[in-house]
Order: C-alpha cells, then structure tokens, then sequence
C-alpha cells in the first residue's frame, strides 16, 4: 500500500484522487487552502492534512495539481520545509519546462525527487479515469509514480528528461488550437457556399481525412472565450519557455502575448462584434455565444484573427 498525497483539490484534482481512492490499494492523504474543497474526499475516505509540512511527512508519492507556476513553486517550498528524504513530487499542472527545473532545486535540497506528470483529456478524462500522463524525470522515477499515475490514466508516456512532459503538453496544445483555427476557416467557407457547416463538420470523421481536431475539436462544441483566452495563454507561455529566445544573462524567457480582445456582452446578428485591448487589461467575460441557423458559432473576424495569431506565436516560439 503506497501513501499518496494529493494537493490541489479542484475539479481534476478531486477526480484524479477520486480514482486513487476507489482502488482501495493506497491511503490518500489530501490537502487544499480551501478547506471545504477536501469534503467530498474525506467522505470517501482520505484523510485531510493540516498543512503541506504535514504532507511532507505522511506521504510517500504527492501529486501537485494547482494553477500555475507560481503556485507551483510556492507549494513546492511548503512541501521541501517540511520534506523527507526519498519523497517523490509529481508536477500535474501544466507549467513552463523551465518551472520544473526550478521546482527540482528547491525540493532537491531537500532529499526529494521530482517529475513533470502534465494530462491532457481535460475534466471528462479526469472523471472518466482515462487522462494521459506526459512524464519528464528520471525513469526510476516514473516508474515509481506509474501504479498511481494509472489509476486515473489510460496511459501514461515516459518522454524524457525533467521537463519534457511539459514540452510535449505544450506541443499537444498547439496542435490542438491549430485544428482549432483550421475547422473554424474551413467551416466558414462551406458556409459562404451555401453548405451547411454541421453536415461538414461530420464528414471528415466518417473519411481519411479525419484527424483529432474534426473528432475532438469540432465547432459544434461550444467553448466561451473565456476558455480559449486561458489555454491560448498556456500555449504561449509553454511554448515561449522552450524557445531559443534568450534574455541578456542567457536564460531562456517567454515572450508575452501582445493581443488581448474582449466581447460585446450583447448578442447582435451576423458577425458579433470585438473590441481589442491592451494586454494588461482584464480577459473577456463568459457570454452566451450567438448561433447560426445550423446551430453553430464560428467566431468573429477579430476572435479568428486572435486564435490565428496564437497559434502562429507558438509556432515561432518552438521554432
């Protein structure tokens, strides 16, 4: 019996520890700021930390699944406080290549190991139990990680080094987003030739021309901008951090987006109307998206556009 700690208690990370738990082969030991948020697990039977010192001490394999890089790091100095010698973090959370490196010197003071476990499959796969795990570390490492990291895996890839389970999330969200801006283009085009865009978007899966992004990514599915603005900012900063751009001292930096829009909150016909802003100011706001006849929202000119440029960015970026 493994003692698995999970911290980050959010949508994904209540499902992933939710699937550790019905194994009943491990005692799960949970941990979030908001306290309310560990409940439902406590219910099922893990137990809920004080602190991460605590976590520290109780676990032996503590997956990380917070925001962002900042919350990344400051977890990971709780946990180091606090860390014994042989204690195996998993990074979760989808953050720079770069992160991962820091985070390793900082638990690596203290005797711990380290991998980058990022997923992709999004909240359905965490609640099916059928994520993909991208893993960077030592292979010792992920092959101690492996029994847990299955329990909510339908597979769980070894892609190198510390790090590159992030650069390999990275290059799977461009793709995505690219598909993204492919179906919206073509989808158009069908449409300003009288097709009818949802019998379009259904052709591609039934011929070889199928891909992920006509199965997974099909505009039918409706997606606010709010969503896309935070994935568009993960594609970027991921990508941006494996780029050869380098500052003045020769480390690798990312380079920020320069275009931000957000959306009249009123429906109109036709093309909805955009307004671009500075970067600095606040992201669009979740509005109920317009449809066509046959049902589906393509987007704005300026919402294309900014995908577009998103995926072109990243492109540069891993160049």
């Amino acid at each position: 019996m493994a003692k698995v700690g999970f911290v980050g208690i959010g949508a994904m990370g209540e499902a992933m520890a939710g699937h550790v738990l019905a194994r009943d082969r491990d005692q799960v030991f949970v941990f979030d700021v908001r306290k309310e948020a560990s409940a439902p697990l406590a219910a099922k039977g893990a137990k809920v930390v004080a602190d991460l010192a605590e976590m520290s001490r109780c676990a032996e394999i503590i997956i990380v699944m917070v925001v962002n890089d900042a919350q990344v790091i400051e977890v990971s100095r709780a946990l180091s406080a606090g860390g014994r010698q042989g204690v195996l973090v998993a990074i979760a959370a989808t953050v720079r290549p770069t992160t991962m490196l820091d985070v390793e010197k900082i638990v690596g003071a203290a005797g711990m190991r380290v991998i980058d476990a990022p997923v992709c499959w999004g909240l359905h796969g965490a609640r099916e139990g059928k994520l993909a795990s991208l893993c960077g570390g030592a292979a010792e490492d992920v092959e101690k990680a492996r029994p847990v990291l299955e329990a909510y895996s339908r597979s769980v890839h070894h892609i190198g080094p510390l790090g590159k389970g992030q650069l390999a999330k990275a290059i799977n969200n461009m793709l995505h987003w690219a598909h993204n801006v492919t179906n919206y283009e073509a989808l158009l085009l069908a449409k300003r030739h009288g097709l009818c865009a949802r019998f379009c978007s259904n052709v591609p899966r039934a011929t070889e021309r199928s891909s992920i992004g006509t199965k997974r990514s099909s505009p039918g599915r409706r997606r606010t901008w709010r969503s896309c603005k935070s994935s568009r900012d993960k594609v970027i900063w991921c990508c941006h951090s494996s780029a050869r751009s380098t500052s003045s001292s020769g480390c690798l930096r990312p380079r920020p987006s320069k275009t931000s829009f957000t959306v009249s909150p009123r429906p109109i016909s036709g093309e909805r109307s955009a307004r671009w802003k500075n970067p600095t100011s606040a992201g669009p706001t979740n509005v109920p998206k317009p449809q066509d006849d046959d049902g589906l929202y393509l987007g704005s000119l300026p919402e294309r556009r900014c995908l577009a440029k998103v995926v072109g960015t990243a492109l540069v970026g891993l160049r």
